[in-house]
């Protein structure tokens, strides 16, 4: 008898008394607000959002700050919750009223986007400035940029650059960087490359890819550091690895010239392909550049023009002389001078220009026109004074009107200016001075 009850113990007792603690714990956790956040917190850090937001909001329900904070910062981004920015105001709102600094600077950005409640960018600094004066950093360095724009504040370099050092001291890589800009700009404070310097390297390292490439660009160009090419790489190189556009163009760029790391096409397409890939404006352009003049990749006259078309697209103009260029290079001169005609519409140098050079030169008698060439190459030559490409331009162009005086002074103007005399061979300088100096026009598919 003795054996069946221990039997019926454990088979029957047992389980239903862990069952019945397991409820009495689970009565418990459900009245406890600060345990259900702090679940909630431990499971969003394994990535389990769904479980997250079910404890964040039970917790958040009870009035508990924090949770109220997560449940704002769950429908924001749309984790575990579906995404809805309305939602994402009603508990941030309650947490802000509670004095909850990173709310309140989430409410003022949700003002400042409009996301969830109208725009209103008075309202969204007042928010900010809340989360600010609580010691918040993210708050300052948004604090410090709104002064620097006016954004619902009067503009103010002094104020801007006062919160973006309170954040900066505090480590906020946003704030550092900002630091470092008004220091190159002497807005708010006196201009000084070594403290600009100093900032730009301080939110560098801390992995802030912005940074990492201006700090990159200022070893290029020697400002406020010595020049070194290989550092410049470097630095370039971490922020082209945090998939920073304009760094994996500039790293590209670096390859392609061989400045800082031995030239090499096929890496360079690569960077350029990555920034591409991004669908920045640049990058399209660069991979169609590479197709049209198969660098790093074989040469492809039609993936260049597929690239180029996407490069307009997004907004890139000056594609649009690359693709006309390419069409020129096929002989299908209508299209080219329809795409030279279209962009020297925006009567920037370079469109001008290649349009231009286009009228002067091409082989196709139908097509060229001496006296507009010489027109627009004058205008080309006002908007960049003594550029020795653009006098190459107009001298072709005067040779095609017959004034061969002016094409042959304006020929030499153009080699006396070039910072590379080995170009003047290389790119035709010399070999077209002749030509004008024999009487002879110039005749080529493109310019070079």
């Amino acid at each position: 008898m003795k054996q069946k009850n221990v039997i019926l113990w454990l088979f029957v007792g047992f389980p239903l008394i862990c069952i019945a603690v397991f409820l009495i714990f689970v009565a418990y956790l459900t009245t406890r607000p600060k345990i259900q956040t702090t679940l909630g917190q431990q499971l969003y850090k394994k990535g389990n959002y769904t479980a997250a937001a079910w404890w964040f909001e039970k917790a958040a329900k009870h009035d508990n700050v924090s949770a109220q904070a997560w449940m704002g910062h769950l429908f924001y981004h749309g984790r575990g919750v579906p995404k809805n920015y309305e939602q994402a105001v009603k508990w941030l709102n309650k947490a802000a009223y509670q004095q909850n600094a990173w709310s309140q600077n989430m409410l003022g950005w949700c003002y400042y986007k409009g996301r969830g409640v109208p725009t209103n960018k008075v309202l969204a600094a007042e928010w900010v400035l809340a989360a600010a004066e609580k010691g918040q950093t993210e708050a300052q360095a948004q604090l410090g940029y709104f002064y620097n724009k006016g954004i619902g504040v009067e503009q103010n370099y002094t104020n801007s650059v006062s919160w973006y050092r309170k954040a900066a001291d505090q480590g906020n890589a946003k704030a550092q960087a900002c630091l470092g800009y008004a220091y190159s700009k002497g807005q708010g404070l006196e201009q000084n490359y070594t403290n600009m310097v100093f900032w730009y390297r301080k939110a560098a390292e801390q992995g802030l890819a912005s940074s990492q490439f201006a700090l990159g660009a200022l070893y290029a160009s020697g400002s406020g550091v010595e020049k070194n090419l290989a550092t410049a790489v470097e630095w370039y190189r971490q922020a082209a690895e945090q998939n920073f556009a304009l760094a994996q163009i500039r790293l590209g760029k670096c390859y392609a010239k061989g400045e800082g790391v031995p030239k090499d096409f096929e890496k360079a397409y690569d960077w350029f392909r990555k920034a591409a890939d991004q669908n920045d404006p640049e990058g399209l352009s660069l991979v169609g550049l590479s197709y049209a003049f198969g660098r790093g990749v074989p040469k492809d006259s039609a993936e260049a023009i597929v690239w180029y078309e996407k490069a307009i697209h997004q907004g890139y103009t000056r594609a649009a002389t690359y693709l006309a260029r390419c069409y020129n290079d096929s002989q299908n001169y209508a299209e080219a001078e329809s795409w030279y005609e279209k962009e020297a519409e925006e009567n920037d140098a370079a469109s001008l220009n290649g349009y231009a050079w286009f009228l002067a030169t091409c082989p196709d008698d139908n097509y060229r026109n001496g006296k507009k060439a010489v027109e627009l190459a004058q205008k080309a030559l006002d908007l960049r004074p003594e550029n020795p490409a653009t006098l190459d331009t107009l001298a072709a162009a005067y040779a095609e009107t017959g004034q061969f005086d002016f094409a042959v002074e304006t020929q030499k103007k153009a080699i006396e200016r070039l910072k590379d005399p080995a170009k003047e061979k290389q790119d035709g300088y010399l070999s077209r001075l002749q030509s004008y100096e024999n009487k002879n026009p110039w005749r080529e598919t493109s310019a070079d």
